[in-house]
């Protein structure tokens, strides 16, 4: 982030997330949030900006990373909905795990936490 004005995501109101993926990640300035229904959403903050290459990670109760994302930028905020997200459901936040299988974007539904340090932990809405 350069600048809290420059938020990854940017609507005039409100927008509508049904389904499918959306990972944003940027300055949590203008931080925007979609409206998501049929499936979990997270907003994940960051207490210092955290570096460009920081692989993030989202862990199920069970243990399974059900997403990983690799940031191309310093990003303050990240903001993720996908249908392995389940609303209601405590998912522990990590970075320094790998991204595996055919990432788009830096995203990928999995990856290896192994080396990964647990940030917190956040319910899905």
């Amino acid at each position: 982030p350069t600048g809290e004005g420059n938020g990854a995501l940017d609507v005039n109101g409100s927008f509508a997330v049904t389904g499918g993926t959306l990972v944003a990640a940027g300055s949590s300035g203008m931080l925007v949030t979609p409206d998501v229904t049929g499936q979990g959403s997270l907003v994940v903050g960051f207490s210092a900006a955290a570096p460009a290459g920081t692989v993030v990670q989202v862990i199920a109760p069970d243990g399974s990373v059900v997403a990983s994302f690799q940031t191309a930028k310093a990003t303050e905020a990240l903001v993720l909905t996908s249908p392995g997200i389940v609303s209601g459901t405590a998912y522990e936040i990590a970075v320094g795990g790998v991204v595996s299988g055919q990432a788009v974007g830096g995203y990928t539904a999995g990856g290896d936490a192994g080396a990964a340090t647990t940030l917190g932990s956040l319910d899905a809405v």
